[in-house]
C-alpha cells in the first residue's frame, strides 16, 4: 500500500524498484535506487487543485497531462475512473479513461531494463472522442527540492553565429531572478531549495535530455531530440520546471499535433539512475560544477 492507502504494485529489478498505482489514479509514486532506501520521487497528497466540486488531488510522483494547460481539458475527474491493467514480466500497462477531458484516454507503458536503473515510459494520449483535438502528451515528475536541475544547452554547429541556439520561456510569475539559475556555456542550473514563490521555466531539449542532481545520484530524463518542424507547446517549450517551494516538477511534452478520432499521440521518456556522474558520456563534463554547487 502507498499513498493514504492506494493500492499499488511495483516492477523490480536487481538496481531498480519502480512503485505504481493499481486503483484511484494514473500514477508513478515511488522509484527507489538499490544504493538507497529513498524515494527518489516526491509525494503530495494534501495538495488539491481547484476543479469541479472535489478538485484535483495532485498525489505526486509521475503523471500524465494533455498540453496546452487547461483543467478540464489538461486534466480531469479521476474520482470513478478504473484503471485497467496489463503485466508481464518487467512491463506493465496502465490505462485509464477520461471522459470528461475532451474524450482523451490516457495510458503509460512501463518497461524496466532487464538489469540496469533504466525505465522507460511510453505515454499516450488516444482520441476517444467524436472530432479531432489539437494536443500534446505533457508528462509530469513531482520531485523533492534540495537538489539542483540541469539544463543542457548544447552550443549551435553553425560557426556564422547569425541564428539563435537557444531558448528560455518564462511564466507570468517568474523573473531570471526569482529563478536564482546558473548560467553556464553550455548549460543552466536551477537550485531547487530555499524558495519562497514559484516560478516556472521553458527551453526546447535539443540535446534530448536533462535531469536533477540530488544526494549524490542523478535521475537523467531521456526523451526525442526535436525534430525539424516539429511545433511544440509554451513557444516551442519539450522541458519544463515548475519551482515551488515544497517541491518541484521536472516536465517533458512532445509535440502539439491534431489527434483525429481513433488515433493517438505518443511521448516515451527514458529515466536512467546515475551514481558516477564521471563514467557517464552525457554528465562527466558536468560533474565537477555540480558537485561544487551542491556542497
Amino acid at each position: 500500500m502507498t499513498v493514504r492507502n492506494m493500492p499499488a504494485a511495483t516492477l523490480e529489478n536487481e538496481t531498480l524498484k519502480v512503485e505504481y498505482l493499481t486503483a484511484s489514479a494514473l500514477r508513478i509514486t515511488g522509484l527507489y535506487h538499490a544504493v538507497s532506501p529513498k524515494n527518489i520521487l516526491a509525494l503530495m497528497p494534501d495538495i488539491v487543485l481547484p476543479f469541479g466540486e472535489k478538485g484535483y488531488p495532485l498525489i505526486g510522483g509521475h503523471r500524465l497531462w494533455a498540453s496546452p494547460e487547461e483543467p478540464g481539458w489538461s486534466y480531469g475527474d479521476e474520482s470513478g475512473v478504473p484503471l485497467e491493467i496489463e503485466e508481464r514480466h518487467n512491463h506493465v500497462r496502465l490505462i485509464q479513461l477520461h471522459p470528461e477531458a475532451a474524450g482523451l484516454r490516457r495510458e503509460m507503458t512501463l518497461t524496466l531494463d532487464e538489469l540496469l536503473p533504466h525505465l522507460t515510459i511510453k505515454h499516450c494520449l488516444t482520441n476517444d472522442g467524436d472530432f479531432p483535438v489539437f494536443a500534446a502528451p505533457w508528462a509530469l515528475t513531482i520531485l523533492p527540492p534540495g537538489g539542483l536541475v540541469l539544463l543542457p544547452f548544447p552550443r549551435s554547429e553553425n560557426d556564422s553565429n547569425l541564428l539563435p541556439d537557444r531558448n528560455l520561456v518564462f511564466w507570468p510569475y517568474t523573473t531570471p531572478e526569482n529563478l536564482n539559475m546558473v548560467y553556464l556555456p553550455n548549460a543552466i542550473l536551477l537550485p531547487t531549495s530555499g524558495r519562497k514563490e514559484p516560478a516556472k521555466l521553458g527551453t526546447l531539449l535539443k540535446a534530448g535530455w536533462c535531469g536533477y542532481f540530488n544526494d549524490g545520484l542523478f535521475f537523467k530524463k531521456r526523451i526525442q531530440k526535436p525534430q525539424p518542424f516539429n511545433n511544440y507547446p509554451d513557444f516551442g517549450s519539450s522541458c519544463e520546471v515548475y519551482l515551488a517551494p515544497d517541491f518541484f516538477e521536472l516536465e517533458t511534452l512532445g509535440a502539439l499535433a491534431e489527434i483525429p478520432p481513433g488515433e493517438s499521440a505518443v511521448h516515451t521518456e527514458t529515466w536512467e539512475l546515475v551514481s558516477d556522474l564521471a563514467a557517464d558520456p552525457d554528465l562527466a563534463p558536468f560533474e565537477s560544477i555540480l558537485q561544487q554547487h551542491s556542497a
